[in-house]
């Protein structure tokens, strides 16, 4: 193609994406009928309510929980559910996992009601501990609908983040003369942005017991959908990982030196909170890990596309040294199976 060809194609590229963007509050307030236009009165409702928690050499042991359950009627209630587990306001409310914090899961056995919102007790983006209010995953939320809200959302992160690198024209290091975001196919990144929020405990649970993990990604897709670009804010592991792609201090700054012109944002907390922008940071790391493979495997996995998904997906857990040498912790050994598990379940075949 012709320089000039090129370019007229990629500015016109540029200009869909711009118009997709000032399309974007439109669709934004569609959205925000029905069930979301709910899930906003219940937040609403949450605003200043105080749900009690305790402190235990640091951490928060004990936090009571408060749920806006909306009934059949359209009135939304409160519902307390202490650090013991005791339920007032409603009978019919089940949980799984209290201890997960924002992650808990909920149901209400009782027709026409809904779960909207929850208030408790966690560390704020200063490290602070405060009430939060967030959308917990429940059953009933569990819809198709919203499976498919969660996925197209998840992917509109994805490619917002691609043509980001595009437009900055981000160069790979791993395969000179192109692109960052022509490198790896959008595939990748969904799968480990989902497998990121898989417990391990559950996984295996499921591989023991031999059932599909379908709930396991449902979950995932759902919280998605219903929190959308706050989803997973509050997820802040041992390793002091963040965000959706779950990324770490260490990793995210190396990454951003690594990758000036890419311009992250050089405040690792607003960074991994921002989704589009660790979604970026994501497609560096999968770059950077790759450049770290001499020519031979690189072409060998032009020819073998599996082997390097499964590579930047063990390089993306357990570090580009151990993958490229195959000496995987059992941690990364375990984090493939959930990734080729997830793979499969979506893009099909292994």
């Amino acid at each position: 193609m012709p320089a000039r060809v090129k370019r007229e194609a990629d500015t016109k590229k540029t200009l869909i994406f711009i118009a997709i963007l000032l399309l974007c509050p439109s669709v934004c307030q569609a959205e925000e009928k029905g069930i979301f236009a709910d899930i906003a009165r219940a937040k609403e409702a949450l605003k200043d309510q105080t749900a009690g928690y305790e402190i235990c050499r640091g951490r928060i042991c004990k936090a009571d929980v408060l749920l806006a359950v909306v009934g059949p009627d359209g009135r939304i209630g409160i519902v307390k559910i202490d650090s013991a587990g005791d339920v007032t306001g409603k009978d019919q409310i089940e949980f799984d996992h209290l201890d997960r914090g924002m992650g808990a899961a909920f149901s209400v056995d009782e027709k026409g009601c809904l779960i909207l919102a929850m208030k408790r007790a966690a560390r704020d983006r200063y490290g602070r501990i405060k009430d939060e209010v967030y959308v917990p995953y429940s059953e009933q939320m569990d819809t198709r609908e919203m499976r498919r809200l969660g996925m197209a959302y998840l992917r509109s992160v994805i490619a917002r983040a691609r043509e980001k690198l595009k437009i900055l024209r981000v160069k790979s290091m791993a395969y000179p003369g192109k692109l960052v975001a022509d490198t790896v196919p959008s595939d990748v990144p969904v799968t480990i942005a989902l497998v990121e929020h898989i417990d391990p405990d559950d996984f295996n649970a499921c591989q023991r017991a031999k059932k599909p993990i379908t709930p396991l990604i449902d979950k995932v897709l759902v919280t998605l959908a219903l929190n959308r670009e706050e989803a997973y804010r509050f997820c802040d592991s041992t390793a002091c990982a963040r965000g959706l792609f779950q990324l770490t201090p260490l990793t995210y700054n190396l990454i951003r030196k690594k990758y000036p012109e890419a311009l992250l944002h050089p405040d690792f907390v607003s960074g991994t909170e921002d989704q589009v922008n660790a979604a970026m940071a994501a497609f560096l790391l999968f770059d950077s890990d790759l450049n770290s493979l001499d020519r031979a495997r690189l072409n060998y996995f032009r020819r073998r596309p599996e082997l390097k998904r499964l590579f930047i997906a063990a390089s993306y857990n357990g570090g580009s040294g151990r993958a490229a040498h195959n000496r995987l912790l059992r941690e990364t050994k375990n984090y493939i199976k959930k990734f080729k598990a997830v793979w499969i379940n979506f893009f099909r075949p292994y």
